[in-house]
């Protein structure tokens, strides 16, 4: 009989445990493009740098920016007649105008993934082949 009344007590125990837990926890309050570490500290995400530059902070009114990887220090190399292009948090490469990739893509991530052909040159070939065919 008093295994049974303690019950009762055991579920109101672990109700109420699992009801401060969610209290108990601190959240981070990060800025835009950043994350929660260990529900203590911020860090920017992937893309994005720090204004001071810490890898971790907790400052309040800190802000991480987008890193740019077209220009110094980064200064992506995406290949011949090719350009980087940045965007939010990233980057893509593309072929200069003139030339485009052989998979028809429109973009590519780095220059082993370049494939940027001129599209001049088939049409040169072709006309060179049509005048000494005639």
């Amino acid at each position: 009989m008093q295994g049974s009344s303690l019950l009762p007590g055991l579920c109101f125990l672990l109700s109420f445990f699992g009801a401060v837990i969610p209290k108990i926890k601190a959240s981070c309050n990060c800025p835009p493009n950043a994350s929660c570490v260990n529900n203590s500290h911020c860090t920017c995400n992937s893309g994005y740098i720090s204004r001071s530059g810490q890898t971790l902070f907790t400052f309040p009114l800190e802000t991480c920016n987008d890193i740019n990887e077209c220009e110094p220090p980064y200064s992506v190399y995406c290949g011949s007649n090719a350009a980087c292009h940045n965007v939010a948090g990233s980057f893509h490469c593309h072929c200069v105008p003139g030339y485009r990739l052989q998979s028809g893509e429109e973009r590519f991530s780095n220059s082993s993934e370049n494939t940027c052909q001129d599209t001049n040159s088939s049409k040169t070939t072709q006309g060179k082949k049509e005048v000494s065919a005639g």
